[in-house]
C-alpha cells in the first residue's frame, strides 16, 4: 500500500487550485505586447522588412497608467559597422493590448536631441508625466538645427 501512497500523493499535489503568483522580477504580460507595438513602429517607420537588429531594448512602466516605454536602439541598415540609432516609443494599453504607438527615433542630429530628452523623461520606472490632462509645455533645452550647406 505504502508503494501507491506516495504517486497518488504528487498527483494531488499537482492538481492545486490556487493561482500562481507571477515570478518576481518578471515583467508584467502587457510588456510584451507594448514591445510588439514599439518594434512595428520602428520597423513601419524605417521601412525594415527582414530582421531588425535591436540592443539594449527595456520596457518601463510609467506614471500614467496603462501606459509603457519602451526604449532601444536599432540598426537600420543591419551593417556590422553601421550605427545604432536611439528610439523611445510611448505605447498606450487598453486591456493589455496595444492601443497607441508615439515613437521618437533618432535620425537626424534634431532627432536624436529629442531622443535624448524623451530617454531622461520616459525610460526609468515611473516616467512621464502623471496626468493625461494637457500641462503647460514644459522648457526644453534648445534643440540644434540642421547646418545649412552653402
Amino acid at each position: 500500500m505504502r508503494k501507491h501512497a506516495l504517486p497518488v500523493l504528487l498527483a494531488l499535489m499537482a492538481c492545486d487550485e490556487t493561482p500562481k503568483q507571477a515570478v518576481p522580477g518578471a515583467p508584467p504580460p502587457a510588456f510584451a505586447a507594448a514591445r510588439r507595438a514599439a518594434e512595428d513602429a520602428v520597423r513601419a517607420r524605417l521601412r525594415i522588412t527582414g530582421d531588425m537588429q535591436l540592443r539594449a531594448v527595456q520596457a518601463w512602466r510609467q506614471a500614467l497608467p496603462d501606459s509603457v516605454a519602451v526604449c532601444g536602439q536599432v540598426n537600420p541598415t543591419g551593417g556590422a559597422t553601421d550605427p545604432f540609432v536611439p528610439w523611445v516609443a510611448v505605447v498606450a494599453l487598453k486591456e493589455g493590448q496595444a492601443q497607441r504607438t508615439d515613437l521618437v527615433l533618432g535620425a537626424s542630429n534634431a532627432e536624436a536631441t529629442r531622443v535624448f530628452i524623451e530617454m531622461l523623461d520616459r525610460c526609468f520606472e515611473g516616467g512621464g508625466p502623471a496626468t493625461a490632462r494637457p500641462q503647460a509645455p514644459r522648457s526644453l533645452p534648445p534643440l540644434p538645427l540642421e547646418a545649412a550647406l552653402p
